[in-house]
């Protein structure tokens, strides 16, 4: 996370669909696996990504018995708008900007805690190493399910998705070792 690397190819990937009523179960789980896959809503059977998901996409309309049904598009965005205008359309980055800040705020002086009290030879209880990587993880692993991971060219100058990863990766490193731990004695003291 995030597993887009590189730079975009400026190249939309769309998503249409005419999938009738009676088939509604089939469409409401491939728009589920939309949001999922990271597309966004641009129209009401038009999905858009800046991300090439042909193959996730060709699995799920066999497995959903829609391949008839569904057309998928390479496309140059030629006017009238802008990419950030096709974004806002599609996703709520700021709201998703918003939780990434919020989590940085929280676990940023956690961590600078931690290494502190670790650099100047302080001990911190095993219980505690285990109790805040849980923490950490269950805050943390909402975002793959909110973020479209889109390319650095679409996200906001103060976009807070890269720096809220980083810290999640050092605050876990950190932690990781000893809370296994105390998993393994608190598993050991139960047998």
């Amino acid at each position: 996370f995030p597993s887009h690397q590189g730079r975009w190819d400026g190249q939309w990937r769309l998503i249409t669909y005419s999938v009738p009523e009676h088939a509604r179960d089939a469409r409401d789980r491939l728009r589920s696996e939309l949001e999922w896959l990271g597309f966004g809503m641009l129209t009401n059977a038009l999905w858009v990504s800046p991300h090439d998901h042909r193959l996730e996409i060709e699995t799920l309309a066999d497995s959903l018995g829609l391949c008839g049904r569904i057309q998928m598009f390479t496309a140059r965005h030629d006017g009238f708008s802008s990419p950030h205008e096709i974004v806002a359309r599609c996703w709520d980055i700021p709201a998703i900007n918003a939780r990434y800040a919020a989590f940085i705020k929280k676990y940023k002086p956690l961590y600078e805690e931690h290494a502190r009290l670790l650099a100047n030879g302080k001990e911190v209880d095993l219980s505690q190493y285990f109790v805040r990587r849980f923490n950490l993880i269950h805050e943390f692993r909402r975002f793959p399910y909110l973020d479209p991971e889109l390319p650095e060219e679409l996200l906001p100058a103060d976009w807070h998705g890269t720096q809220a990863a980083v810290l999640f990766r050092q605050y876990h490193d950190l932690l990781a070792e000893k809370a296994n731990q105390f998993f393994s004695l608190v598993c050991q003291n139960g047998k």
